[in-house]
């Protein structure tokens, strides 16, 4: 019964667990030394898992050595992990010191895997700092993909005042005395009406050229326009190609010119940034000519100089400064070459549209220094969503910049463009489009073509058959281009 007791008392003993046996190992095994690198075991555990296929019962370890041997699929293993792993030693050594050695090999591959996110990283940041090559794209008036080339005009130029500028307004400059004051515009010649001989004061082509009493019609076109100026709306003139549009600008730009007082008129055309020029400008490049062209405009304005009216030289700008009469040069020069510095000194402002609104912003200074309210007439306004690049000659959006002066009743915009019927929408910034009058651009009349045909015959001193006024007017259906090509054909 004793016996049988013992037996069952041993079948209720305890199961040895993992812990005992290490324990029991500990006792019976000499004492080896731990190495320090706790990533070798793990590294050693993995590979041994990997090598032994499913199904397949492990080989007997053999019991000379108690150190464990790398098998030559563990050997792939390591190598496939680590890509460039080093060869291990073919000399014949003790196995606690091939343990060593197959524990630092993994040991120096796991720690070249953490080391590998690094390198990425700081050559991904190497590779962020690289600058690309400035290019510039040109539009080519044919279809096709657009021509490379070095890209130039992206910087500013720095502009510092002359010291003898800074002298004679310190001694000679009123200005300060008629801020806010009218000054009186000098004429000679007095022109009452939109109908009468208007002289030229923007400069045409010479190729197509007529004297200036050769322009007819668009009374109530110019009514329309002078009632939405009155009343602060701003006006798009809408139009298909060649209908007169630019040329009734400039009429617009010349009778303001001519006959206001109360108003300044500014003219700016972007048709030279693809379709003349067949290239598309920076947009520092642009505002900067802007700039001189407002500038220029607004003191041949104001001394009635024709000549200055189509300036973009700022050089021309200066000597002409310099070489106005005492009376004059006391009240604008100051004020002009303070304007031109101002404009210098915020330098290349983000985003670059920013720029253009500097330039039309001179033109509200009119109103502040002389008490002119400003004429803004933009032709071919439809380019600046298509015609511009920025610093490095990326294509480059400027429709926002006149989503500022929407609301600004201070200053009156006319824009025209043939593309403007098809992308109104994308030429005007949201806010601004509601507060535009769209007045569409149409033919002349019969009435106005047929004495556009007899002034022109007359300009051009030709000889012609009876009836060919009505014979034109079928021909052209009311195109002054037409018309005027027409009758200058054989010239």
């Amino acid at each position: 019964m004793s016996k049988q007791a013992s037996a069952n008392d041993h079948q209720y003993l305890p199961k040895p667990t993992s812990a005992t046996k290490k324990l029991a190992t500990k006792k019976s095994k000499p004492t080896q030394k731990k190495s320090r690198k706790p990533n070798a075991k793990k590294a050693t555990i993995k590979t041994k898992r990997s090598t032994t296929p499913k199904g397949k019962k492990a080989s007997p370890k053999p019991k000379e050595s108690k150190a464990k041997k790398a098998t030559p699929k563990q050997k792939e293993s390591t190598t496939s992990k680590s890509k460039k792993a080093t060869s291990k030693p073919k000399e014949s050594t003790p196995s606690k010191v091939k343990t060593s050695t197959s524990k630092a090999a993994i040991s120096d591959t796991s720690t070249a895997r953490k080391a590998s996110p690094v390198k990425s990283k700081t050559s991904a940041s190497r590779r962020k700092t690289v600058s690309k090559p400035t290019i510039m794209y040109y539009q080519d008036l044919m279809p096709g993909k657009p021509k490379k080339s070095a890209f130039a005009n992206t910087q500013l130029a720095r502009y510092v005042q002359s010291p003898d500028v800074k002298k004679y307004i310190q001694k000679h400059s009123k200005a300060r005395l008629y801020i806010g004051q009218r000054p009186v515009i000098p004429r000679t010649k007095k022109i009452s009406g939109w109908g009468e001989d208007v002289p030229y004061v923007l400069s045409r082509e010479a190729c197509t050229s007529l004297p200036s009493f050769t322009f007819v019609g668009r009374k109530a076109m110019f009514r329309a326009i002078e009632s939405n100026r009155a009343n602060g709306w701003h006006t798009a003139l809408i139009g298909m190609r060649k209908m007169g549009k630019t040329t009734f600008l400039k009429r617009y730009y010349d009778y303001l010119f001519s006959t206001s007082n109360k108003v300044i008129p500014f003219f700016y055309s972007f048709m030279n940034l693809d379709e003349k020029e067949g290239s598309k400008k920076s947009v520092v490049q642009v505002a900067e000519r802007m700039m001189i062209v407002f500038l220029s405009q607004a003191l041949g304005f104001l001394t009635q100089n024709v000549k200055l009216v189509n300036n973009t030289d700022i050089q021309e700008l200066f000597s002409t400064l310099e070489e106005l009469p005492a009376e004059l040069k006391e009240r604008y020069y100051e004020p002009f070459h303070q304007l031109i510095a101002n404009w210098y000194v915020p330098g290349i402002s983000m985003p670059l549209y920013t720029m253009m609104q500097r330039s039309i912003d001179l033109t509200l200074a009119m109103k502040r220094r002389f008490d002119l309210s400003p004429v803004i007439m933009l032709d071919e306004y439809q380019e600046v969503g298509r015609s511009f690049v920025d610093e490095n000659g990326e294509e480059y959006n400027c429709i926002p910049m006149l989503g500022e002066y929407h609301c600004n009743e201070k200053i009156f915009l006319l824009l025209s463009g043939s593309g403007l019927t098809t992308r109104m929408e994308e030429a005007l910034p949201p806010a601004f489009e509601y507060r535009v009058d769209k007045i569409k651009f149409d033919a002349l009349e019969e009435k106005d073509s047929k004495e556009l045909i007899r002034r022109t015959i007359k300009a051009l001193d030709i000889e012609v058959f009876d009836g060919i006024e009505d014979e034109l007017y079928s021909l052209a259906d009311g195109n002054p281009h037409f018309m005027h090509s027409i009758l200058s054909f054989n010239l």
